[in-house]
């Protein structure tokens, strides 16, 4: 978990922020629509590898002490809907935005449950630092999540069904791309440094997304190795549900993946690391 984590940050996380998403967020302008929206999938990619890489060297270490921590990320991204996605993406703080303010404030049983969502995510957005794009963030958050109920609600009592019972898995997908979008667009709110900045980006988006040049600098092999390991690694842990799912594969297996992303590492380490997102807040 150490090394997987280490993996996450220092070889995709840090390469991403220093060689394309930073250099695109600094000056949104100079760059063409697809580089700009490149950049917020890549922040996307960014965030999430050092988010979830923090995670699992901090059970990883835990473990190590003894301390069994609980899984703080949990393929957020595979999520088909905003619900589902603060079921996976930190946890924690879901957990106790749901404990100690959401049924305080009423919950699903007393008063306007959209007021007590919005309420709930806009502090939610603010507990990550007082600038206005966390709370913009957070209302974003809490009108998809009143957007997301208000329609759960109105198609369970419709007679109107988008898909047969039997495309159940192709709704799913498009499901999880559309959300996908709406997510990486909340992420563009997340990272901008000003309203400015969020408006500049939204106008090239979509004035400018036909201009598919793309000058920026090309993934280097660590990266083109290290994201297919990644997928595999993610998909295995998602599906069995728990982080310590390696101790079932043998032990031959385990060296193997473990050189290679010790490997890869070495390959894609940065010479000046950034630091985790997360510890600002």
């Amino acid at each position: 978990l150490i090394t997987i984590g280490l993996f996450k940050k220092a070889v995709i996380s840090d390469y991403i922020s220093t060689t394309f998403v930073d250099q695109i967020f600094e000056v949104p302008t100079i760059h063409t629509g697809f580089e700009n929206l490149m950049a917020v999938y890549a922040y996307a990619l960014q965030i999430y590898c050092d988010y979830s890489g923090y995670s699992d060297m901090a059970i990883g270490i835990g473990l190590l002490m003894g301390y069994r921590l609980p899984l703080n990320v949990n393929a957020p991204y595979q999520a088909a809907s905003i619900q589902e996605f603060w079921r996976r993406w930190h946890i924690s703080l879901s957990t106790w935005l749901r404990d100690y303010l959401y049924i305080p404030l009423g919950g699903n049983r007393k008063g306007n449950v959209y007021r007590n969502l919005m309420i709930t995510m806009v502090l939610g957005g603010l507990w990550h630092g007082a600038g206005w794009n966390f709370v913009l963030w957070g209302f974003y958050q809490g009108a998809l999540l009143c957007i997301y109920r208000f329609g759960s609600k109105a198609f369970s009592s419709s007679s109107i069904k988008l898909f047969p019972n039997s495309w159940s898995t192709a709704k799913s997908l498009l499901s999880t791309v559309i959300f996908f979008i709406f997510t990486c667009y909340g992420w563009l709110l997340f990272r901008a440094n000003s309203f400015e900045q969020i408006a500049t980006f939204t106008q090239i988006l979509f004035t400018d997304i036909g201009n598919l040049s793309l000058s920026m600098n090309k993934p280097t092999l660590a990266g083109l190795f290290g994201l297919p390991l990644l997928f595999v690694y993610e998909v295995i842990e998602y599906n069995s549900q728990s982080p310590t799912f390696y101790k079932k594969i043998p032990a031959i297996i385990r060296g193997i993946f473990y050189a290679l992303l010790t490997t890869i590492m070495i390959m894609g380490m940065s010479n000046a690391p950034e630091q985790f997102i997360y510890f600002q807040f």
